[in-house]
């Protein structure tokens, strides 16, 4: 709705305000040749259906200002564009948080300086929670925006996807875009790379190993008895098959008190 903009970066649109008429109209007083993109006659475009077929009709038989009621339209659209952008970085700095890769992974900044790059984002459920739809929506796009540091094919259905997290259990998750995956937490949903999971998980696996590695030095198997002399307590362990195994909820409180 907000069409292009005048000022978008380091564009600048200065004849958006004028129409094809005037400017024709100053060319021929000027006595300034042009030239005219052959596309633009063609109708195999929608922007050129719309000019050539639907226009004409809705100023010859609905209104005859319909061009200026539609770019009326859309600067209004504009100026409540710019609104939810500034409420959108209000909520940013309230409840979004950057956490960092445990190894440093840099990227270059548009001013040639090197960045620290974000493994992820969370989303804090509590202050999320008291923000108006449009708000969640808009505030989720920019996190999805931010890590995959592109806005090419952020759609609806993502924003709704990680909407959806908030109501879920934790360890839910939805996969994005740009190799992202949204994941439930207990503090509210964290946006970030999928290769980061995969990092965590052979960091996890190299974390067990350490530990039975230490475990083994001092002595501790992973069945059998272990003393502790400072405590005098022993613990007991023992390994069992899949079809012995029991969970927790399985054990009566007799059985329990006999094992114990």
């Amino acid at each position: 709705m907000c069409g292009i903009r005048p000022v978008y970066g380091n564009r600048i649109r200065p004849l958006l305000c004028l129409t094809r008429k005037e400017i024709e109209e100053w060319l021929e007083e000027e006595q300034i040749s042009y030239c005219t993109d052959e596309t633009n006659e063609e109708d195999e475009y929608t922007r050129n259906r719309i000019r050539h077929k639907i226009l004409p009709v809705m100023e010859q038989e609905i209104n005859r200002q319909t061009v200026e009621h539609i770019n009326r339209l859309s600067l209004q659209a504009e100026e409540i564009w710019e609104y939810l952008n500034l409420q959108t970085d209000a909520a940013w700095r309230q409840m979004v948080i950057r956490w960092m890769f445990r190894r440093k992974i840099r990227k270059k900044s548009s001013r040639g300086k090197k960045e620290e790059k974000p493994a992820g984002l969370r989303i804090e459920e509590e202050e999320y929670a008291e923000l108006p739809g449009i708000l969640q929506s808009l505030l989720i796009r920019r996190c999805i925006c931010e890590m995959a540091e592109a806005q090419k094919d952020i759609e609806a259905v993502h924003m709704e996807a990680v909407r959806g997290l908030f109501g879920r259990q934790v360890g839910k998750s939805r996969d994005l875009p740009y190799q992202l995956r949204a994941v439930r937490t207990y503090a509210g949903v964290e946006i970030r790379r999928r290769s980061e999971d995969r990092d965590q998980k052979k960091e996890s696996e190299k974390g067990s190993g350490r530990r039975r590695h230490r475990a083994a030095e001092r002595g501790t198997e992973d069945s059998g008895e272990t003393y502790f002399p400072g405590t005098g307590q022993k613990v007991c362990c023992e390994i069992c098959g899949r079809e012995e195994a029991v969970s927790g909820k399985e054990l009566s409180q007799k059985k329990l008190h006999e094992m114990l």
